[in-house]
């Protein structure tokens, strides 16, 4: 009688692999007539049992038949058909990613990729600008070019795999996020200053930015460099905004500086003062943070109620502007007597709300 050697406790495996490895060891031990009663024991180095296509048992050290039980020491379950035991083996995972995932207004398109250890995982995937595509397991996909500054979320749906076995596909994560940032943002720095009125203004960079209704839900708190960022759009392309007021709370003795550039000479911008949400403030166009007024200060307008600026690429304007050069739209909420204007009617106040419609 051959006296197997002494093992370390078996490797386990889910009912369908080991039905499998059983089939494969009575076909290697098939000389053996008294296979139930005898013990047949096969040793390798880093051994490789293949289940199936997509399944392998891999770093196999031993293999033992003993009354019709197959015995496997130093296995792994390797491979996207493999699942991890029984109670899973009929799912794969997919993972979308987004690479890169912050891009700036006119750069190329980002790739989505469905990463996934099972290789014929196909799933739909939709953007909330309106992209549609089908996705495969470890395959790039270009979105659509952006064209409007802010996010986009890319989601997954209807996986499935095409590999035997395989029943259902976990997404994780299922969605990823795109941020859309303004070709046009001026580098803002809370050192920068502006003088008007007698007054020295240092720049506020970030804040609360409110949308009145109907596009409260527009709302956000971040950066207060960019027209693009601030109106949800490019140059001429502000459809979003169009006709709608937003409110910012300002610090007393600050002033906010929206930079942008315009692209073409056949759209304008207006800001009119809108009283309903709070002040007009003082605004002004320059070709620096703060600067002083263009036009030999013609395009400035002192804190009222109706005060607005008419930004065209061309004559007859306030504020005329050219094509392909960087301005800023500057606000800061004190009254041509230097003095600090309250939106709430107060002689002093440590702040006070600007509010402007655009057009």
């Amino acid at each position: 009688m051959y006296d197997a050697p002494i093992v370390p406790p078996p490797a386990k495996f889910g009912v369908k692999e080991v039905k499998k490895i059983l089939f494969l060891g009575l076909a290697l031990a098939c000389a053996s007539n008294a296979m139930a009663q005898d013990s047949t024991t096969l040793l390798f180095t880093s051994g490789t049992i293949n289940i199936n296509s997509t399944c392998a048992v891999t770093g196999v050290s031993t293999l033992q038949i003993q009354g019709g039980v197959v015995n496997v020491t130093g296995g792994t379950l390797t491979g996207a058909g493999c699942g991890s035991g029984s109670s899973s083996s009929t799912t794969s995972t997919a993972s979308l990613t987004i690479s890169p995932s912050s891009i700036t207004l006119g750069d190329a398109a980002p790739n989505l990729t469905l990463v996934s250890s099972d290789a014929n995982v196909t799933c739909s995937v939709t953007g909330t600008d309106g992209f549609t595509s089908s996705i495969s397991s470890n395959r790039a996909v270009a979105v659509t070019a952006p064209t409007v500054v802010g996010s986009i979320t890319y989601t997954i749906a209807n996986c499935a795999s095409t590999t035997s076995g395989i029943t259902s596909v976990t997404r994780s994560p299922a969605s990823v996020a795109l941020a859309v940032n303004s070709a046009s943002s001026g580098s803002c720095h809370t050192t920068d200053t502006a003088s008007i009125f007698g007054l020295t203004l240092t720049r506020m960079c970030t804040g609360q930015v409110s949308w009145q209704y109907p596009v409260g839900n527009l709302s956000y708190s971040g950066d207060l460099s960019s027209v693009d960022t601030l109106l949800y759009g490019t140059w001429g392309q502000y459809k979003k905004t169009q006709g709608k007021a937003f409110a910012i709370t300002l610090a007393s003795a600050t002033y906010v500086s929206f930079a942008f550039t315009p692209s073409d000479a056949t759209h304008g911008l207006q800001w009119a003062a809108n009283t309903t949400y709070g002040d007009g403030g003082t605004i002004w166009l320059s070709t620096t943070a703060g600067g002083p007024a263009i036009n030999n200060g013609a395009c400035l307008q002192s804190s009222n109620g109706s005060n607005s600026l008419l930004i065209y690429p061309f004559a007859g304007y306030n504020c005329s502007v050219v094509v392909g050069t960087k301005y800023y739209v500057n606000i800061g909420d004190v009254t041509s007597n230097g003095g600090m204007q309250c939106s709430n009617g107060a002689q002093s106040c440590a702040s006070s709300v600007i509010s402007y419609t655009t057009y």
